[in-house]
């Protein structure tokens, strides 16, 4: 049995995302299986449970990460801690390594299909089939903040349900006031990941895929973006987390597990 085991490997979902999400499952036995205690960190309202704060999670938010972080730490003192970050879940990961460089806490790191350009990736959901994806998770945000607006008042003015048609709408009306940004393209500005790549020190293995509907390939991180610590797997075929082939379902060939659990054991 290899000497790391015993490790954690912590795996942070994507927009709207929880544990019944289509993935997790998949990560956390990859995670399992390459002798890692495998946690899994739900961003705030996203578990089942309301947040009890006005605010709530977006992605830029790297301070909740932080605090997990150091919360595994101290109850695992001289465990060596993974991440795994999903979609939205990714781009929060990226922008907290190149925040901390050295002072990650964290041996290795994994993104997944990660929206680098945050303008760009909402843009692009208001495009052809992927409004379908989008109304999917404007339906989840509205339900979430009407629960949010029923418990609690909030400190910005609360948008009537026809002014939110767009993940963008909602990020300029919603996310970017209640969590201190001036607009939706402020919010963007700010918490795009691809920024912060050329800080990150930590060992990071960037997976994407070059037909991921909900992206465009300009947002795709050049290679000349990417630091020593960085690797990037860029794939022809993959769609948005996706990287399933084969005879599906009876003969799924399920290569992104594959690839985390390969990552993580190496």
């Amino acid at each position: 049995m290899p000497d790391n085991q015993g490790d954690i490997c912590l795996v942070l979902h994507g927009l709207e995302g929880s544990l019944k999400s289509h993935y997790p499952a998949g990560l956390l036995q990859a995670a399992t299986r390459s002798y890692k205690r495998a946690v899994f960190m739900h961003f705030r309202g996203c578990s089942g449970e309301p947040n009890r704060l006005p605010r709530r999670y977006h992605s830029g938010d790297t301070a909740d990460l932080r605090f997990v972080l150091e919360t595994i730490r101290g109850r695992y003192p001289g465990k060596r801690i993974h991440a795994v970050g999903v979609s939205l879940g990714g781009n929060v990961l990226l922008k907290y390594l190149g925040e901390y460089g050295t002072d990650s806490m964290l041996e290795t790191s994994i993104a997944i299909s990660v929206p680098y350009d945050l303008a760009v990736a909402g843009h692009t959901l208001d495009v052809g089939t992927a409004k379908i994806y989008q109304r999917h998770l404007l339906n989840s945000l509205q339900a979430t903040f009407a629960e949010k607006v029923a418990l609690m008042e909030l400190p910005i003015r609360i948008p009537e349900k026809h002014e939110i048609d767009t993940i963008y709408n909602y990020d300029d009306l919603v996310t970017a006031p209640l969590h201190g940004f001036n607009n939706a393209d402020d919010y963007y500005n700010k918490c795009s990941s691809r920024q912060f790549i050329p800080d990150i020190k930590t060992p990071t293995l960037l997976i994407h895929a070059t037909d991921d509907p909900f992206m465009t390939p300009e947002v795709i991180p050049k290679k000349s973006e990417l630091p020593s610590s960085v690797e990037m797997d860029l794939q022809p075929h993959g769609g948005h987390v996706g990287f399933i082939s084969g005879n599906v379902p009876f003969r799924a060939n399920y290569w992104l597990d594959k690839r985390v659990g390969a990552f993580l054991r190496a």
